[in-house]
């Protein structure tokens, strides 16, 4: 039988919470609820004094408060993690969200981009072009992001890459890159219906020999750019 002291009745104030806010967590980061219901369970008495009886281990006071509470910021970080990624992306990986279905499926990078009289790239600088492909799959009209409203940027080493808007097809060594501006407004984008498909290339600037696994693009949509997704571009 446990005894009822002030420990024991702190173990279950505290346990019998975490254990049912780990199954919680769970839905959101698997790793972040196990680790916030193996602090619960450590913090409950009787499952400290059955680790007492059947296997020998005693712990004292200190070592369950340290355990517990490396456990619970351990579970809080995970979590944070995974809230603040916004569940980041690989390449081709897509995300549905407010009626949309968004996904980073190609890059690449190249030197002495003509842009064929859009915003020029400057000449110190690479081109990286990445293809973009946006579908309506809900029901209500939708906008689509777009570059001009900034709701798709690039990122190098956390920090933001400049913009060069596409509002022709790219043409690099012979090879044809349609803007996904031109898909953009021949597809009426800016208010469309359950069906419509976006897909294109925009581009934007990144210093030379810059590591494409150093690179991410976010793409915000839905109202008030309440929906966001984060791809992790790669070494190819």
């Amino acid at each position: 039988m446990v005894e009822i002291t002030l420990r024991n009745v702190l173990g279950y104030l505290f346990g019998l919470p975490a254990i049912l806010g780990g199954l919680v967590f769970a839905l959101v980061s698997p790793v972040s609820g196990l680790l916030l219901i193996l602090a619960g369970v450590l913090a409950l008495p009787v499952v400290r004094r059955q680790f007492d009886v059947r296997a020998g281990l005693s712990f004292s006071s200190w070592a369950v408060v340290g355990l517990v509470l490396l456990l619970s910021v351990a579970s809080l970080s995970v979590l944070a993690l995974t809230v603040g990624d916004g569940g980041q992306q690989s390449l081709g990986e897509s995300k549905t969200a407010s009626g949309l279905s968004v996904v980073v499926t190609d890059y690449e990078i190249h030197e002495n981009v003509d842009l064929n009289n859009n915003d020029p790239i400057d000449p110190n600088a690479d081109a990286l072009l990445v293809k973009l492909r946006v579908e309506h799959v809900g029901e209500n009209e939708r906008v689509f992001p777009h570059q001009v409203a900034n709701e798709i940027q690039a990122d190098y080493n956390d920090e933001p890459l400049a913009s060069a808007l596409t509002y022709r097809n790219i043409t690099v060594d012979n090879t044809t890159y349609h803007g996904y501006h031109q898909s953009y407004r021949g597809q009426d984008a800016d208010g469309a219906y359950q069906g419509t498909t976006v897909s294109g290339w925009v581009a934007f600037e990144v210093p030379p020999n810059a590591e494409p696994s150093d690179m991410t693009v976010t793409v915000y949509w839905g109202p008030d750019r309440n929906q966001k997704g984060v791809w992790q571009l790669s070494s190819q």
